[in-house]
């Protein structure tokens, strides 16, 4: 996972410390966002986000209960229910889905990523849609992943290896699109 902050850095932030209109940044430490993020990229977050302000695209820091680190993945898919949102998140570079959260487990969203001398502006248009495709195959790789899993496409002990090797080709197509979306996009 991509964890950005120690335990008293998110209680800070939850508790509204800094202003909403303040954006601050965080450096990256895991490889699930590679190579959007990678260790030590620095990351521009807006905190305090409102939940219908996110969408599916969006690179949003998750707090979980179980954990004392935040975590940054895109959004790939949003829920409401009973006038709350939901968010199901997944790291560019992971296979499975994050637990599904709600909005206030999220401490903002990343509105810029540090590259260099320079900063690559989220919002932009080329990069809205790049991050709409990209959670769109993310979500699909991820569905795969879990059909391949849990229901091997043929029986017995040979139909279990075909289905994880179409499982791992279809996964390294899918990575070589991202990178290629990165990159030209860089």
């Amino acid at each position: 996972m991509a964890h950005l902050l120690q335990e008293e850095a998110i209680q800070i932030i939850k508790a509204g410390f800094i202003p909403a209109d303040r954006n601050f940044y965080f450096s990256i430490c895991g490889y699930s966002m590679s190579p959007m993020l990678y260790p030590g990229a620095k990351v521009m977050v807006s905190p305090q986000v409102e939940p219908k302000r996110i969408f599916i695209g969006d690179i949003v820091v998750i707090t979980y209960p179980h954990c004392s680190n935040a975590v940054a993945h895109r959004v790939v898919f949003v829920r409401k229910r009973n006038g709350e949102s939901f968010f199901l998140t997944k790291g560019d570079g992971n296979r499975s889905f994050d637990q599904a959260v709600g909005s206030d487990q999220i401490l903002g969203k990343v509105v810029a990523i540090q590259k260099e001398n320079r900063l690559i502006n989220l919002s932009q248009t080329s990069w809205r849609v790049a991050g709409i495709f990209i959670a769109a195959i993310s979500g699909i790789c991820g569905l795969l992943y879990q059909v391949i899993s849990r229901y091997p496409l043929f029986c017995g002990r040979v139909g279990s290896k075909v289905s994880l090797c179409f499982g791992r080709i279809f996964f390294l197509i899918y990575r070589i699109f991202l990178r290629a979306v990165v990159v030209s996009l860089s």
